[in-house]
């Protein structure tokens, strides 16, 4: 009994800190931009990325700032093979904390996002496949911010390794997108910028085809 009421307490604090930080990332909202991460972050590689990996997991906590503005920075901050590295690395990170915290928090975390989100409804209807498609279709077209979906699918208890494998299929050509074209900011016009733009809006187009067809299928 004691033991029931330890892990309630727990849950609730866990939950009061995420409220708190998500308060805190909405009131300065206004200095996480791209130009604002650019000045905040070090010119040393080393340091950077540290310092990136620190923002991706505040992302990761906050929902309230878009993770193509990390991506961009990266790819403006650094060459664009580590700018690569650094971003991927960054949503293993972006990606693990809110699983966990579903995980933790557990099952009655879906019934409050379905309130919260109605297209929620949805991930029950593409979750009838294999766990990696589903991570990543729902990546893909998504039906849930980025954090509230990791966080859905840790508490439905999804296995980790498929969450992983296919949410990072689902973000690579967002990520992709984002970090070409910082890294061609200058010149939008390019080659490179265009086609990045080209990838991202095809691999969506191609989600929602197939995911219309598939739940077409199961109706």
């Amino acid at each position: 009994m004691q033991q029931q009421k330890f892990e309630k307490i727990k849950k609730y604090l866990l939950l009061a800190g995420w409220a708190v930080l998500i308060t805190a990332c909405w009131l300065w909202r206004d200095r996480i931009t791209v130009e604002g991460i650019l000045n905040f972050a070090p010119e040393n590689y080393l340091l950077a990325f540290f310092v990136f990996m620190g923002l991706f997991a505040l992302k990761s906590l906050s929902v309230v700032f878009y993770s193509g503005i990390l991506f961009t920075a990266s790819g403006i901050l650094f060459p664009l093979p580590l700018a690569l590295a650094v971003d991927l690395s960054g949503l293993v990170v972006m990606l693990t904390i809110p699983y966990l915290l579903g995980r933790r928090v557990g099952s009655g975390l879906v019934e409050a996002l379905i309130r919260k989100y109605p297209k929620a409804k949805l991930l029950q209807q593409l979750s009838r496949g294999n766990e990696f498609q589903f991570a990543m279709l729902a990546r893909l077209i998504s039906v849930l911010p980025a954090d509230p979906l990791s966080m859905y699918m840790g508490a439905t208890g999804m296995s980790y390794a498929p969450f992983l494998l296919g949410s990072i299929c689902g973000f690579l050509p967002e990520m992709l997108a984002f970090t070409v074209m910082g890294d061609n900011v200058s010149d939008p016009l390019s080659l490179p910028f265009i086609l990045a733009a080209v990838l991202k809006a095809g691999a969506l187009a191609a989600a929602l085809l197939y995911c219309r067809k598939a739940l077409k299928n199961a109706e």
